[in-house]
């Protein structure tokens, strides 16, 4: 009995051992970035370049550029000591060109444009701070510019006699899902903002929710307006906003 409890212990402790040492070596291989100055080129398994860049003062600065496996660039993007600065441009695998984005700071900044593998325009799409801007225009394939898009639908449920609380409802015309609503305005040069209010999102339906609760007797009135943030089937960003009055008497 006593050798067999001494068996285990030996066990235990090889194997405890055993656990330690392939922490150690897991420890060992794992690489850390390479972030001494110079021009660095990284390959995929079968030998090709995958990734190259250069580090100044141990940040990334000047073009750095992706590939895919036939060797074609996939992205160059600018970078201002480890900041995103200027226009990046993305490709399609056969070369042409497939987005172009602008950035300041680290931030998106100016006009996305987009472009079909013929060369024709898909998109323009403003932003300012990182944050989208109302004025998107997408194109069709035959060049001509998307006019038909969604606009903020509101209802109201005035439950006010009998539940003590007045609802409004917001949706869009299309009955779009992928869709964010907020209360507040955009920006002067009609952009979103940190300052906008998120309003309470059914995802599911893809509808916004507000209520209000008033005590018998109560009265209030203000002006209310809804911001819009909805994806196209492009993965560009609607920005519409709609005024609305409230008025509501319990």
């Amino acid at each position: 009995y006593c050798g067999m409890i001494k068996l285990l212990l030996i066990v235990i402790v090889v194997l405890l051992a055993s656990s330690c040492e392939t922490k150690k070596k897991e420890v060992k291989s794992k690489k850390t970035a390479d972030t001494t100055d110079g021009l660095k080129k990284y390959y995929a398994k079968d030998g090709k370049l995958k990734t190259e860049l250069t580090i100044v003062k141990g940040k990334r600065n000047g073009v750095a550029k992706t590939y895919y496996k036939n060797g074609k660039v996939s992205l160059a993007m600018n970078y201002e000591m480890g900041k995103r600065d200027g226009t990046s441009k993305r490709y399609y695998e056969n070369g042409t060109l497939y987005q172009e984005t602008n950035y300041k700071e680290d931030k998106i900044d100016g006009v996305r444009k987009k472009y079909r593998e013929d060369g024709k325009p898909m998109s323009l799409a403003r932003y300012e701070n990182d944050l989208p801007c109302a004025g998107l225009q997408e194109f069709l394939l035959n060049g001509e510019k998307k006019d038909n898009f969604p606009s903020i639908i509101i209802t109201s449920e005035d439950r006010l006699k009998r539940e003590g609380v007045y609802i409004i409802n917001l949706s869009m015309s299309d009955k779009s899902r992928r869709v964010k609503f907020y209360i507040g305005n955009l920006s002067l040069s009609g952009c979103l903002t940190y300052n906008l209010v998120s309003v309470m999102m059914d995802k599911r339906t893809g509808t916004g929710k507000i209520r209000y609760t008033l005590s018998p007797g109560a009265f209030m009135m203000e002006e209310l307006n809804f911001v819009a943030e909805v994806e196209t089937m492009s993965g560009n960003t609607i920005i519409t906003q709609k005024k609305f009055y409230v008025s509501i008497e319990n």
